[in-house]
């Protein structure tokens, strides 16, 4: 496991979000828009297209908090340092990312942050699959598509004492090429903000995915 997982940010200088919803095994774009002192927020989904050139290199370790309203709680530290001390008892340990998306989801800088097991899982597989091939692209970093989901069941106890269970889809990410570092992605280099931010742990179908462009035109 490459993560190897056990700041809280304001709303105020938030990234513009991607969610991978890992109830539905779906990937959306989170924008949002001011008119009239007042912010709208639209959720595109963009499974079928998504294709992002994904910033493994810096991606963040820690504690995530997402709250059923207001913005998110993240503490988190650069992948090889110590984790940041817990919050509270309602942080869960997850990840940050930073990504590019290819013009056909977006062309933006966006943030991924996620706290679901399934979720975790995923991108713990995908950067194991990054540092092998990092080997062979120094300075480069990986382009990223969703390639399937996989179902994963879970079983507890409810409430009441009695079995229940769930069903959730773990990501499986393809790395598809490599690229250099785009410009708004380069270390330091603060990525662009939005107001406010909403943001639910994000829920955890089967989807594949038709084709992104190519990576030549899709970026």
């Amino acid at each position: 496991m490459a993560l190897n997982l056990p700041q809280r940010g304001s709303g105020e200088d938030r990234t513009p979000i991607v969610k991978y919803d890992a109830r539905a095994g779906r990937l959306f774009r989170v924008d949002r828009t001011q008119a009239d002192g007042s912010w709208d927020t639209n959720t595109v989904e963009i499974t079928p297209v998504f294709q992002a050139v994904m910033d493994l290199e810096h991606i963040e370790l820690g504690w995530l908090y997402f709250p059923t309203n207001g913005a998110p709680e993240i503490e988190v530290a650069p992948y090889g340092k110590p984790l940041p001390p817990k919050p509270s008892d309602k942080h869960r340990p997850g990840f940050r990312v930073h990504m590019k998306l290819g013009k056909q989801a977006g062309g933006d800088i966006r943030e991924m942050a996620a706290n679901a097991q399934a979720s975790i899982n995923g991108m713990d597989d995908l950067h194991d699959a990054y540092l092998k091939g990092v080997k062979d692209n120094a300075g480069k970093l990986p382009v990223v598509q969703l390639d399937k989901t996989t179902p994963i069941i879970t079983t507890g106890k409810g409430q009441d004492g009695k079995p229940v269970s769930s069903q959730n889809y773990q990501p499986v990410w393809k790395i598809v090429g490599w690229a250099a570092r785009p410009p708004e992605l380069a270390p330091g280099q603060k990525p662009p903000a939005e107001s406010k931010a909403n943001g639910k742990d994000e829920p955890e179908v089967e989807t594949k995915a038709a084709a992104p462009a190519s990576i030549e035109d899709d970026f």
